[in-house]
């Protein structure tokens, strides 16, 4: 396969991995088997129009504990299952924010024995379970996939009676096969095998960010976000002490993809090499590239955003500052000129960003309360048309109220956003007008130095009008 066969195939699947949600947890290797593209496109139409093929049935998972291989591979399985538990709720909660960013996704992901990379299929299988055809490893929750009962160990046999690719390469031409089916629509008739027999399920398709959650096999404390992928470290999950605390770190690298900010730092490359590398299993600890730090606007709007993010999710963001604090007393900028602190050093400015956001969502949450309060309140009068009165008015005046609380809501939780967005406008605004004050500054020394050349030079000019020639004076 060419170089540039290679890339254009990396390519259509950056762009197509993202969509469908069927994205790898771990080192993806390119499989290389000597057959261009186009080959593979023309055999997997030839195997279109046959019948749909039953699925091999994964072996029994391997009870040896003493292979490192094995437990290694079951961490990493592990680990990457708590993050896409984590972010489910980030992703769909949040499409209205990501706009443009958002895609209607399966809601699950799968992988088969050959996704950690051809040298480890054989310990993929004996510690995972996984075979030749793709296989369902975790579900998110809330999405349509969760709604019909696609499980965790199902095998993907086919979409609308289209067999899914299976072998070497099926988790990189599932994408091409898929899209067709996912464009357009509303659901996706998928039919997998579980206990040994095929079933079909109409998946319903569920509009989320279209954000990659990928795990890092690394021990540092760390985050990476290069434009559609999060990347968060093993290190930083085993730093985390709960789910909450594990969200603040995904929303963030989620709103730093949601505002375009490795585009506008220039760091897309850089930061996709870096995470390309650590999603191996074993990573090539000499690869280590320093980003520069994120600037101090850009990151405070991120934490301030990143609030929204984590509410929309219903969970609490009151925790965020102190998660954040602890990470930079731990971690600190002089550990290593390339840890997360070291790229995030405006502290100070950072959580004062996060606490008046989580001040404005605090608001909304406590007159949401209230307002519950007094549609739960029973009527206490004894007369029986007193309370039907009573109560046909306090109804009334609580459910004005809820949609008082309603619209509040609303207006703070876009406030927080748009607001902050604002801000960032005013700044840019008021360093436009002091350059156009400078340059105008500028322009009125420049004139009045010229006004004095201009003196200075008729003084030198003889009563009859004839400039006195350098050297002699002039004659009276």
């Amino acid at each position: 396969m060419t170089g540039q066969a290679i890339f254009k195939r990396w390519r259509r699947l950056a762009l197509l991995l993202p969509t469908l949600l069927l994205a790898a947890c771990a080192a993806l290797e390119p499989q290389q088997t000597g057959a261009s593209a186009e080959a593979k496109n023309e055999a997997g139409v030839a195997v279109a129009n046959n019948a749909v093929p039953a699925a091999t049935t994964a072996p029994t998972v391997s009870t040896a504990s003493g292979n490192v291989t094995h437990d290694k591979l079951r961490a990493i399985a592990t680990m990457q299952e708590r993050l896409d538990h984590v972010a489910g709720p980030l992703l769909l909660k949040n499409a209205i924010i990501c706009k443009k960013q958002a895609r209607n996704l399966l809601g699950f992901t799968a992988k088969n024995r050959y996704s950690y990379s051809e040298a480890m299929a054989d310990s993929a299988r004996d510690a995972l379970g996984l075979g030749e055809p793709l296989q369902v490893m975790s579900v998110m929750a809330g999405s349509g996939a969760e709604r019909v009962g696609l499980r965790k160990g199902d095998n993907l046999i086919a979409v609308a009676n289209k067999p899914m690719p299976q072998g070497r390469n099926a988790e990189y031409d599932a994408p091409a096969v898929l899209a067709p089916f996912v464009v357009g629509q509303n659901s996706v008739k998928l039919t997998v095998q579980r206990d040994g027999k095929n079933q079909t399920l109409s998946v319903p398709l569920t509009p989320a960010c279209a954000f990659r959650i990928e795990l890092g096999n690394t021990d540092s404390v760390d985050m990476y976000a290069d434009g559609r992928r999060v990347l968060v470290t093993r290190g930083m999950m085993n730093f985390v002490r709960s789910d909450e605390e594990l969200a603040y770190v995904i929303a963030k690298g989620m709103v730093h993809n949601l505002l375009g900010h490795p585009q506008k730092m220039q760091t897309v490359k850089t930061t996709a090499d870096i995470i390309n590398n650590l999603m191996q299993v074993q990573p090539d600890a000499g690869k280590v590239t320093a980003l520069k730090p994120v600037p101090q606007a850009m990151d405070t709007l991120a934490d301030r955003l990143s609030m929204v993010v984590v509410a929309r999710a219903g969970l609490r963001v009151d925790g965020a500052p102190a998660f954040w604090q602890r990470l930079a007393a731990q971690h600190p900028a002089s550990e290593a000129p390339d840890s997360f602190t070291a790229r995030h050093p405006a502290m100070a400015q950072r959580i004062a960003a996060m606490e008046k956001a989580i001040s404005q969502i605090n608001s909304v949450r406590v007159s949401r309360k209230l307002v519950k309060k007094v549609q739960a309140k029973p009527a206490a009068q004894s007369d029986e048309q007193a309370e039907e009165a009573a109560s046909d008015s306090s109804d009334g005046q609580a459910t004005e109220t809820a949609a008082e609380s309603g619209a509040e809501h609303a207006a703070v939780v876009a406030g927080v956003a748009h607001g902050a967005v604002a801000e960032q406008a005013t700044a840019r605004k008021g360093k436009r007008a002091k350059s156009s004050s400078r340059k105008a500054d500028k322009k009125s020394v420049k004139k009045a130095a010229g006004k004095k050349a201009v003196s200075k030079k008729s003084k030198k000019v003889d009563k009859g009008g004839k400039p006195a020639k350098k050297g002699r004076k002039s004659k009276k």
